[in-house]
């Protein structure tokens, strides 16, 4: 399974997703790939963009994104970075 995403991650598949999906005897394995986006410094600048055009597509307020992106500037050292918290992930799925 190949899934790609658009700018405002419309549609954004995890493991919760995957798990209502295949069957009780299915195997899951997941995991993700780099946490630069995410969890680190690149997170703000993505997320600025995705944010702003997000909202600006919707037309909605968008006056309250750099609050946000400011807190999580501060913050996100905080947030776990392990195998599962990147963005890219790679589920592999045995059927059984």
């Amino acid at each position: 399974m190949i899934f790609l995403f658009s700018l405002a991650d419309r549609h954004v598949i995890n493991l919760s997703d995957i798990n209502k999906g295949v069957s009780q005897n299915d195997e899951v394995e997941f995991y993700t790939i780099g946490n630069d986006v995410s969890m680190r410094e690149c997170m703000i600048t993505d997320l600025k963009k995705r944010l702003t055009n997000a909202l600006n597509d919707a037309n909605m307020d968008n006056s309250k994104v750099d609050d946000l992106l400011e807190w999580l500037e501060g913050n996100y050292k905080f947030f776990p970075v392990n195998e599962y918290s990147g963005w890219l992930s790679v589920f592999v799925i045995s059927r059984n």
